[in-house]
């Protein structure tokens, strides 16, 4: 182990030991991997370990995926990202008329979130549902402003991205991502995530409350599809970011609206398409019960670090800080 590596894993072992991390940790420069770790129990009821392989629900990191749906339809000509959402959703008159596809990708349509909906959190997150029963949940919410005129993050305009895409193409939501990013990019391991599937290295969410470390609360993954219910490893998200760098899914045009500055979100965060936009690097994070993960990628080094994690308590950004510091900590133009 050379002296980079042997200071990422110093620091993920000291935080492991100090905030009971429970996950897999992977950095890399060019695609070549410069340290991978994986750390804590996958299933703590028969003990299992966490591994490189092990599957975690990414939550919001989904978004880059569906966003990178949205920019293929559109180099296609099946959709333009001008178009209006009622275009696509003509039986909910309730939806703002002046709602474009850019406005649910950049979350500066106004439209409010489903954990907005009462009682949604605790009891409604447990059902299943389709694309009328989600309607009904959010048509009627009150939005926060009108479109264009904010930014606010949040869920339901990725979901409705799902029913477009389904809607455009024939295709599950699913079988889309399967057929044309997943399989391109042998990512074997990464999938739409769901209670009645048996995913193989799956690792277990886990919560802490006031009585210890519990199961994380049962989430039905059908409120979230494309705002984020995909499963993955950190091995397939490498694969993933080094595409990125290709022409492979998209075109070099397309992949520079994916990362463009759309919607500013403080001095020095911007919100792209899927992706937090800042001035050396862009990233993503993501919660569900039981889980969180942070992806960074630095372009101008071609860097990337991933963190997937089962336990939903610990927060990433200061270890995800930490790590970027011990990537750059050499001078490298990326991070001056």
């Amino acid at each position: 182990m050379d002296r980079q590596q042997q200071k990422f894993s110093d620091r993920m072992h000291q935080f492991a030991e100090d905030n009971h991390f429970s996950g897999t940790v992977l950095a890399a420069r060019e695609g070549e991997i410069l340290y991978q770790e994986a750390f804590g129990l996958a299933n703590r009821e028969l003990e299992v370990p966490n591994r490189i392989g092990s599957k975690y629900r990414i939550a919001s990191l989904t978004k880059a995926f569906t966003a990178m749906a949205m920019l293929q339809l559109a180099e296609q000509g099946t959709i333009q990202l001008q178009d209006r959402l009622c275009t696509y959703f003509p039986d909910y008159p309730e939806l703002d008329e002046r709602i474009t596809l850019h406005h649910l990708l950049t979350h500066t349509s106004g439209i409010r979130d489903i954990e907005d909906v009462p009682h949604f959190t605790g009891h409604l997150e447990k059902l299943s549902y389709d694309k009328p029963g989600f309607m009904a949940l959010v048509k009627d919410l009150p939005p926060f402003f009108a479109p264009g005129e904010g930014w606010k993050y949040g869920n339901c305009g990725y979901t409705m991205l799902a029913y477009i895409i389904e809607a455009v193409t024939g295709l599950s939501y699913e079988q889309y991502l399967q057929r044309h990013i997943f399989d391109p990019l042998d990512m074997t391991d990464t999938g739409c995530d769901a209670h009645t599937k048996f995913v193989k290295h799956r690792s277990y969410g886990y919560s802490s409350t006031h009585e210890g470390v519990v199961p994380a609360t049962y989430y039905d993954m059908s409120a979230l599809m494309a705002s984020g219910d995909l499963h993955s490893t950190v091995n397939d998200l490498l694969k993933w970011d080094q595409a990125l760098y290709t022409e492979k899914l998209l075109s070099a045009e397309s992949l520079r609206l994916m990362f463009a500055p759309h919607a500013q979100v403080s001095d020095e965060r911007h919100y792209g398409y899927g992706w937090n936009v800042y001035p050396s690097y862009v990233d993503h994070n993501g919660w569900l019960p039981g889980y969180w993960c942070r992806f960074r990628r630095y372009p101008a080094s071609r860097s990337t670090i991933i963190l997937l994690a089962n336990h939903d308590f610990v927060r990433e950004g200061s270890i995800m800080e930490q790590l970027s510091d011990d990537v750059f900590d050499e001078g490298n133009e990326a991070y001056a």
